[in-house]
C-alpha cells in the first residue's frame, strides 16, 4: 500500500513537469494532496509492526522531524539566488526518488 502512495506521488511531481498551464497545476495539486498525507498512517503502522509500540512515538517523532529538516533544507538551498538549478531539476529528482525508493522497513521509517 506504501508503495502504491509513493507511486502516485512520483506520477504527480512527472505531471508537474510535463503540463505547463494552470489546469495541469491544479491536476497536480489534487493528486498530489491525495497522496501527501496518506504516508502518515502507513509510516506510523509500518514503525510499530517493525518496533513495537513502545518505540513508536520515539521513532515516528525522529523521522518526521528529520523530514522536517530535509524539506526546510530543500527550500533555503532552491531559494539560493547562486543556485544553478531551476525547478524541474528539482521536480524531476523529487519524482525519481519516489519511484526508487523501495519502502524497506528501515527506509521507510528513516526517510
Amino acid at each position: 500500500m506504501l508503495a502504491l502512495v509513493y507511486l502516485i506521488r512520483g506520477l504527480a511531481y512527472i505531471l508537474l513537469v510535463s503540463i505547463d498551464s494552470v489546469l495541469g497545476m491544479w491536476v497536480f495539486a489534487t493528486v498530489a494532496g491525495f497522496s501527501w498525507i496518506a504516508t502518515v498512517p502507513l509510516t506510523s503502522s509500518l514503525t510499530a509492526e517493525v518496533y513495537g509500540t513502545k518505540a513508536m512515538g520515539t521513532i515516528s517523532g525522529i523521522s518526521f522531524m528529520f523530514h522536517s529538516f530535509g524539506g526546510a533544507l530543500s527550500i533555503f538551498l532552491a531559494a539560493r539566488p547562486s543556485s544553478s538549478f531551476n525547478n524541474s531539476v528539482i521536480f524531476s529528482a523529487t519524482a525519481s526518488n519516489a519511484f526508487s525508493d523501495n519502502p524497506s522497513p528501515t527506509e521507510t521509517i528513516l526517510s
